[in-house]
């Protein structure tokens, strides 16, 4: 409770990495004390500190994610994410459980205690991704298809193909670029995704990507965020006229 009192005002002046790193160095600190603490008040003590250290780390970690998630996956990410965490921590206890009684519960704890010490460390040393800059609302940008067939939202695969024409000068940039945005694009749901160059036109390029159903296509345009659409726009930028390339959707052919 003292830890989650306290954390709005420590935020406020420190950087979420350096957050991540002070909380496990405390945490570290608080660990190896029990090794040698005997007085129940510094024991006490001891695990107070640590305890606001564990919900400082908790909570940042657990902003952080929802922070870097689109809406439409947050729920898949903080599944895999509570997975990941739960699953290490039962890991864990198992693992110094084994080494607890194959040595000593002194030894146990100094040995975590320095391996929290080397991460506060590592975890200086590597920052958390930024999400200052990230808009991850939705982006109502991608018209409709235009078909004139009406496929059911259940066929399948799609195949989309998207035009560009890039100047020589300007290819090496594009397929940075462009790969950027073949990310978005398997995140989104693409199953297949490839960028190939004309070689009897070595100026015309064509992206490629495969997707499961129509239906998952459409949710596609739901799931683009802001963000997703300045890096496709970086793409585009490189296409001549600087204009929405031209698109083709084809769909499986199936037998009638």
């Amino acid at each position: 409770m003292l830890g989650a009192i306290l954390l709005p005002r420590v935020r406020v002046k420190l950087l979420k990495h350096h957050l991540l790193a002070l909380g496990s160095f405390i945490f570290g600190l608080s660990t190896l004390a029990l090794c040698f603490l005997t007085q129940p008040i510094l024991i006490g003590v001891a695990l107070l500190f640590g305890g606001m250290a564990w919900i400082t780390v908790l909570s940042t970690l657990n902003a952080t994610v929802q922070m870097l998630s689109p809406a439409w996956v947050r729920g898949r990410v903080l599944a895999h994410y509570l997975l990941a965490f739960q699953g290490s921590i039962a890991l864990g206890s198992a693992l110094w459980g084994w080494v607890s009684s194959h040595t000593s519960l002194h030894i146990s704890l100094g040995l975590s205690g320095g391996i929290l010490l080397l991460n506060a460390a590592l975890t200086a040393l590597k920052p958390l991704p930024k999400t200052g800059h990230l808009d991850l609302n939705p982006s109502v940008y991608w018209p409709d298809d235009p078909t004139f067939l009406e496929p059911n939202s259940e066929r399948g695969p799609v195949l989309v193909t998207i035009n560009y024409r890039i100047k020589p000068e300007n290819a090496a940039a594009f397929i940075e670029a462009i790969h950027a945005v073949a990310r978005i694009r398997r995140r989104d749901g693409a199953i297949r995704w490839g960028i190939f160059q004309n070689l009897a036109d070595p100026e015309d390029f064509t992206e490629t990507f495969v997707i499961e159903s129509w239906a998952e296509h459409m949710r596609q345009h739901e799931r683009m965020t802001v963000s997703d659409r300045l890096v496709q726009e970086k793409a585009w930028q490189y296409n001549e006229g600087k204009g929405r390339p031209h698109a083709t959707h084809l769909i499986y052919a199936e037998m009638v």
